[in-house]
């Protein structure tokens, strides 16, 4: 392959055989300067998950079309204190969702605030 976005299987040496391998990105341009180690990063900000805030963003921000609640809409089963009256029984949409760098980015003092900040991000309002 030739891409110069190609993705090698591993990163490897004499020195590092035990430790685990790490993809990266051999033929990008990216990859010759330390910009290389800033884009990782960022990457692996992204898909790192982190514990529920509890912040009740993703119960109004996002249309979950299986429960047919529009976009910015509440979801009828939020509390008043940001938790799942049927957690125990949510929607498999719910249950496949978890926290991730997007809760932190658009953390604020009120729920409202959390959602404008989600539909902004999206572009969906």
């Amino acid at each position: 392959m030739t891409s110069r976005a190609r993705i090698s299987g591993a990163r490897t040496s004499p020195e590092t055989t035990q430790q685990a391998a790490q993809p990266v990105c051999t033929d990008s341009p990216i990859a010759q300067d330390a910009g290389f180690v800033m884009v990782e990063t960022t990457i692996a900000v992204m898909l790192r998950r982190m514990e529920c805030t509890r912040c009740g963003a993703c119960c109004v921000a996002p249309d979950i079309s299986s429960m047919g609640k529009p976009l910015g809409e509440r979801c009828p089963h939020l509390t008043a204190d940001n938790l799942c009256a049927v957690y125990e029984n949510r929607p498999q949409i719910c249950r496949d969702y978890a926290a991730d760098w997007l809760c932190e980015r658009i953390a604020a003092p009120t729920l409202d605030e959390r959602v404008q900040k989600y539909l902004q991000i999206f572009e969906l309002k």
